[in-house]
């Protein structure tokens, strides 16, 4: 386990959890809320970590982290990437969600030591895993590009990126191998909630 001092972890909480009806970053998982477990998770990897949201007050509980307002409210994960990316202070950052609390940090080490271009992310049939990723900083620009043309979609923007060679793809199934399927776990609903607790219960 190595603390990579030019990485910052973001993690996105602004969504709205509509699907769920409650706060999904504060469910409880085995004792701690979802976010506590990504926060975690990644800290022992990083130079430090910001979390996304425009309710910091919520996440009072969590030591030792920043945080910074999404710029555009309830606009998505692409929103939420340029909000973080444009208040770090280190060349690189790994992005995440609050609802994935299976995450295993040692994902951005193995992703640190394969970059190339601007954004490294796993990907499988189904597209891109833009929030298991690492960002230089030098995407910003372009994102904002394409923030101004009305485009709100990160997985879009990831695929912008990798016409123009900016982007290292990993298989998915690679990074299943080596940390187990349970990391890509994430919440929509509350049968996904369940699964996870049932997974997390049999590890």
């Amino acid at each position: 386990m190595t603390m990579n001092k030019e990485i910052t972890a973001i993690i996105l909480a602004g969504g709205k959890s509509k699907r769920m009806g409650s706060d999904k970053s504060l469910l409880k998982l085995g004792g701690k809320t979802l976010i506590e477990h990504v926060v975690d998770a990644v800290r022992p990897y990083v130079n430090s970590v910001l979390i996304v949201t425009n309710n910091e007050e919520k996440y009072h509980f969590i030591n030792n982290v920043s945080y910074v307002p999404d710029i555009e409210e309830n606009q998505g994960p692409f929103i939420g990437l340029i909000s973080g990316i444009k208040s770090i202070d280190t060349k690189w950052c790994f992005v995440t969600s609050c609802d994935m609390p299976l995450l295993d940090g040692g994902i951005i080490d193995f992703l640190w030591k394969r970059k190339n271009g601007y954004i490294v992310s796993p990907v499988s049939i189904n597209g891109y895993e833009p929030l298991i990723s690492l960002y230089s900083k030098d995407i910003l620009s372009y994102a904002e590009d394409q923030m101004s043309d009305n485009m709100r979609s990160i997985n879009r923007f990831i695929a912008t990126m990798e016409k123009l060679g900016y982007v290292e793809k990993i298989e998915k199934h690679i990074l299943q191998d080596r940390f187990g399927e349970k990391v890509f776990l994430n919440i929509n609903d509350y049968e996904n909630y369940l699964r996870l607790i049932e997974v997390f219960n049999d590890r």
